[in-house]
């Protein structure tokens, strides 16, 4: 499960995690502390915590609320989705992001497009179940 960097991808990660930590835009859920303590660059954030990539090129997860709960993220497919959903915030780690199996089936919630899509209107802030790959 865990996902192996290259020297130089793990210098680019390193280099967006000092970016991080050094930003001073607002910072109402104190991200930055978070990140800091974890040492982890965050891939995706949700209304329970986020999904992130430590330096070791490892996936994963903690909460928003006390104690901040780490965890090594297992399922296969939300690892899909943080590395595909982190990849568009970071293309440096586009490589990461597994390719589609010859045995994989077009999502059924986005019809294989990876967007969601409700009464017409597509919603790019929502990310559909298959991480937005349009493979499950």
């Amino acid at each position: 499960m865990h996902v192996s960097l290259p020297p130089e991808l793990e210098a680019a990660v390193n280099e967006r995690l000092r970016a991080y930590l050094a930003g001073t835009w607002p910072d109402p859920l104190g991200l930055r502390a978070l990140v800091a303590k974890f040492g982890a660059l965050p891939l995706i954030t949700d209304w329970g915590g986020c999904y992130a990539m430590q330096l070791d090129g490892e996936i994963v997860t903690y909460e928003w609320e006390e104690p901040h709960r780490l965890a090594v993220l297992r399922d296969e497919q939300l690892r899909r989705t943080a590395l595909f959903q982190g990849s568009r915030k970071y293309p440096e780690l586009t490589p990461l992001v597994p390719a589609r199996p010859s045995a994989a089936t077009d999502c059924p919630s986005c019809g294989g497009t990876g967007v969601v899509v409700i009464e017409g209107q597509s919603l790019p802030n929502v990310i559909c179940t298959c991480g937005g790959l349009g493979w499950v």
